[in-house]
């Protein structure tokens, strides 16, 4: 039974908003602030698309609730994390990092939404494994009127000449997804879906038509041909890929200042940013870029190895040398850690496992 104390709409131990009738019509003001009275946010969150008045509160706030408990406990399964708090980075397996945005946008805008986080338009679905957990995550997408999504995957430069957003081409034999009934070989459509009415297969389709979408962040773990803030004309892309110690320059393979000729493989004397004694160790500063291969071929090269900070001190010490002499400007600069043997599972060079988050040492050692 519904009962009224001091405005307030009451029942079943429940007290609604004071804007709300328990039983329909509902206005959509009340339902935003019963999903904000739940815990969630609807100005960045999403509510699923249903008719609010064919039901009374009691049902919806029960909905509602579903939704809270799911973005608390699971990010994996549905999209009730998106719906509740928005679009939010989450690790869908241990080396790919995503956001799910169900705000639909063309294709061109959905990769500049996801240049803006230092993100590209996934790139990296490269196995069945990979195309399933899309699958289940995007299992309630139906809620949000959100039936196909954008890969970062077309042919917008050359027709028939498929290319990840990463750089890289869509190979003969690299895992893919096609609906059998529609190749990718389409004249007039140049950008790769995820389609729910075709069970989740992939298929092209026109850039301009809006849509939801999914950014991938660039991580170690999944690599890139070229920055984020960088475009593909920008990158002048090389192919082949460019051998080791190379990067691409115009579309030429160029060697890296670290290498020195005879086939670019030996290590170059280059002058240091700023050499200091410390730590009973030799710390050396390169403004040089390169990646982090690279880079730690050239520090094992001099006798030397990639920066370990295992302690407070140093860490602190690397980092204020480091604003010293500029090399903030190139946003960040590579430390001797890795999880190249076990993803996750983090080491610094001398094989020492790596606490995460980080717990110091309390005095110098190693």
């Amino acid at each position: 039974m519904t009962v009224f104390k001091q405005n307030k709409t009451q029942c079943y131990g429940i007290e609604f908003p004071d804007i709300c009738n328990y039983f329909p019509n509902h206005t959509m003001e009340c339902i935003r602030e019963l999903f904000r009275m739940i815990g969630c946010d609807p100005d960045i969150g999403e509510l699923p698309l249903k008719n609010y008045n064919a039901t009374n509160l009691g049902f919806i706030h029960k909905d509602f609730t579903k939704i809270k408990n799911e973005a608390d406990t699971d990010s994996l399964s549905s999209l009730s994390l998106e719906s509740c708090y928005g679009p939010t980075y989450f690790n869908i397996t241990p080396d790919v990092t995503v956001k799910f945005v169900i705000d639909q946008l063309t294709f061109e805008e959905s990769v500049e939404a996801c240049r803006k986080d230092n993100a590209l338009l996934i790139y990296k679905i490269s196995n069945s494994t990979m195309q399933e957990k899309i699958e289940t995550k995007l299992s309630t997408a139906s809620q949000f009127g959100a039936s196909d999504w954008w890969l970062g995957l077309d042919d917008v430069d050359v027709e028939g000449e498929l290319l990840w957003s990463s750089g890289h081409k869509l190979r003969d034999g690299d895992y893919n997804n096609w609906e059998p009934t529609m190749p990718p070989t389409h004249p007039d459509k140049d950008c790769a879906v995820i389609d729910e009415y075709i069970d989740w297969k992939w298929r092209m389709d026109d850039c301009d038509v809006p849509r939801s979408f999914i950014c991938q962040a660039v991580t170690c773990g999944s690599p890139v041909r070229f920055d984020p803030d960088e475009t593909r004309a920008d990158a002048s892309l090389c192919d082949p890929e460019c051998p080791p110690h190379h990067s691409c320059n115009n579309g030429t393979c160029v060697c890296s200042e670290l290498f020195y000729h005879y086939n670019c493989s030996w290590v170059s004397g280059m002058d240091a940013a700023l050499e200091e004694k410390i730590f009973n160790k030799n710390l050396v500063f390169f403004q040089q870029k390169a990646n982090w291969a690279d880079a730690n071929e050239f520090c094992e090269g001099i006798g030397g190895t990639l920066a370990m900070p295992k302690t407070k001190s140093r860490h602190d010490y690397i980092y204020e040398k480091m604003m010293e002499v500029g090399l903030n400007i190139t946003k960040a600069s590579w430390l001797g850690m890795h999880d190249l043997d076990n993803d996750g599972q983090w080491q610094f060079m001398d094989g020492e496992a790596v606490n995460l988050p980080p717990v110091f040492k309390s005095k110098e050692g190693s």
